[in-house]
């Protein structure tokens, strides 16, 4: 239940209807997933139909290419190890980079100024005269369903992390707004970074499955895609098949340098946040949820 109600303030704060939120809430839902139990007769059930399954499928495809030719086999044999190195092998390591790690590396900043928010709540927490400021007009009151959450349910340490937040600005306005925000003039480059960065986004918060079977699709698609590029451009001829090929390759290099810039500056921003285990604030921040355990649960109005 706590790491529910964590989730949803992230989602708050970062703004319900923001494909940030949407985002963090599929890596979340990734990582933290819900699972049915399943009893072991099921199992085994299931495990006895895919064995039987992959038993007839393996031989009707040995009856099938028994009168097509040995050429014909080879090729199909061919196709299938290709086929399966795709699959193991290039499928999986790019499910891995960019569901697991690009996309959710947008939102690194927008999710540490949150942590940042939640650190600065233990901080004002422990101390020996803390009081709640209710009295203050914040509109978490009214429109994050995490604070009605926690209200209905005071004992948690997390409540308390979440009631003691403050603003009177709704969703990511009452965190730090992006740096591109504050520029007075944005650049064609910025411009197609943000357009680039905003598809992403919008992708990352698609469901998983939806985003497996996407990416599952790029490498089929591209070696097709290529090969048909490849035999039309040599049949034209050489010398435009060269051309070709550069231009293409300079587009996609400067793509790609387009889409890895924003992580460039999210990484500077990680640089900047992470300290050592020896540190003084680490120190601190030990000592802070120490302390914090020790809050009584009468301490929060409901």
């Amino acid at each position: 239940m706590a790491i529910e109600l964590m989730k949803i303030y992230v989602e708050d704060k970062l703004g319900r209807s923001n494909v940030r939120a949407g985002t963090f809430k599929q890596r979340h839902d990734s990582v933290f997933k819900e699972l049915r139990v399943v009893p072991f007769r099921v199992k085994v059930f299931v495990i006895f139909v895919l064995m039987i399954l992959n038993i007839f499928f393996i031989f009707f495809c040995a009856a099938n290419g028994r009168d097509k030719g040995k050429k014909w086999q080879l090729a199909w044999l061919y196709a299938s190890i290709l086929k399966i190195i795709i699959d193991v092998v290039v499928v999986r390591f790019l499910q891995i980079v960019i569901i697991q790690f690009y996309i959710p590396e947008f939102v690194l900043r927008e999710v540490e100024t949150v942590k940042k928010c939640l650190f600065e709540s233990c901080d004002a927490l422990v101390e020996p005269d803390h009081t709640y400021k209710f009295d203050l007009f914040s509109a978490t009151d009214f429109i994050y369903p995490s604070h009605f959450i926690a209200k209905a349910l005071p004992d948690f340490v997390e409540s308390k992390l979440i009631l003691n937040q403050r603003s009177p600005l709704p969703g990511e306005l009452g965190i730090d707004p992006p740096l591109w925000r504050r520029r007075g003039f944005i650049s064609f480059k910025d411009t197609f970074s943000t357009i680039c960065v905003t598809a992403v986004l919008h992708f990352g918060s698609l469901p998983i499955d939806i985003q497996k079977i996407v990416v599952h699709m790029i490498p089929t698609v591209g070696i097709s895609l290529v090969g048909y590029l490849c035999i039309v451009l040599s049949q034209i001829g050489p010398s435009m098949f060269n051309v070709v090929i550069v231009i293409i390759s300079i587009i996609l290099a400067y793509f790609f340098v387009t889409l890895t810039k924003p992580l460039d500056r999210m990484n500077k921003f990680r640089r900047l946040r992470t300290f050592d285990d020896n540190n003084d604030a680490n120190i601190k921040t030990r000592s802070i949820m120490a302390d914090l355990s020790k809050v009584a649960p009468s301490d929060v109005p409901v």
